[in-house]
């Protein structure tokens, strides 16, 4: 197993796409929807999620300003501990 640390946006991939989308929520929305979930969590909690509520979560958990969610990594089949502002990456060594 690999473990990395990765709540520092690492480029500038833009988060604009969900912002365009016809009749889409918008990142506002989303976000207010993502901080009303994670406030109604009561003890660690696992939380299965596409990308982009990925990015945002984790920028939410970690302090990171919303405009930077979008670079944060997005990897595909890992785990995410988020955990006091902190965020590890857990992946399968390949």
């Amino acid at each position: 197993m690999r473990v990395g640390h990765c709540c520092v946006p690492g480029g500038a991939r833009a988060r604009h796409q969900h912002d365009a989308a016809d009749g889409g929520e918008g990142v506002a929305v989303l976000r207010r929807r993502i901080k009303a979930f994670m406030a109604s969590l009561s003890g660690p909690s696992v939380v299965v999620a596409h990308g982009l509520l990925g990015q945002v979560l984790r920028a939410e958990a970690c302090g990171v300003p919303i405009s930077a969610a979008g670079a944060l990594s997005n990897h595909q089949g890992c785990v995410y501990v988020l955990e006091n502002g902190t965020e590890t990456l857990l992946e399968a060594a390949g």
